[in-house]
């Protein structure tokens, strides 16, 4: 591998670029932007026959070498390896994951599902209403710290629930809990930290929930 300054790839750090990706680089990666040779770029969609990944400056369609599987094995979130002919982007490499939340696939057949890759935190979301509970909470969160992902409870509809601060006290106290009102922009600084430029954050939680 090649050490190669981080501000080299400075269009890359606010789609969460560091340095456990910078150093998986070695000399063929450096040429970024030539055509023929490979760029970072980091996934924004999964498709069945094409990704779409941003490479800092816009989203790229980029497909699949030789028509294989590859779908199968990536997710929204990875970091790739893209080479560039003309004007199309191909894939040639995936970069290995810091970390990802992965789920049991639906069928006979015991598999895994990714749901998304290199998270710096995950917002586990329920709502101050009917059909908050907390063995539901339970599951989502045993889901998230297995993966050693940084759990953040947002309790959505606050406006819902007459003490939403009770409600966040019956939480379990070894997490970050708040509860916010989406109407309210009093509400906006409550998860501001856990936004900074960089990081990455993934959503989970039921339907209607307000995510």
């Amino acid at each position: 591998m090649t050490d190669v300054p981080m501000n080299d790839r400075a269009a890359l750090l606010p789609l969460g670029w560091k340095p456990f990706f910078q150093q998986q680089l070695d000399a063929e990666d450096l040429a970024a932007g030539v055509p023929g040779t490979l760029g970072p770029m980091r996934i924004t969609e999964v498709q069945r026959t094409q990704i779409r990944a941003d490479d800092g400056e816009r989203v790229h369609p980029v497909a699949y070498p030789h028509a294989e599987r590859w779908s199968e094995s990536l997710t929204v979130g990875d970091w790739i390896l893209a080479r560039r002919e003309r004007e199309q982007h191909y894939l040639a490499r995936v970069r290995v994951r810091e970390n990802g939340i992965v789920r049991m696939a639906a069928g006979s057949a015991v598999a895994e599902q990714w749901l998304a890759a290199n998270l710096d935190a995950v917002f586990v979301v329920l709502a101050c209403d009917e059909t908050f509970s907390l063995a539901r909470l339970a599951r989502y969160l045993g889901v998230v710290l297995q993966t050693g992902i940084e759990a953040v409870v947002v309790l959505t509809k606050a406006d819902l629930h007459p003490d939403p601060a009770a409600l966040l006290a019956s939480l379990p106290p070894a997490h970050s809990a708040t509860a916010i009102d989406a109407r309210n922009a009093a509400s906006d600084p409550l998860l501001a930290r856990h936004l900074s430029a960089g990081r990455t954050v993934a959503l989970d939680g039921t339907t209607g929930v307000g995510k």
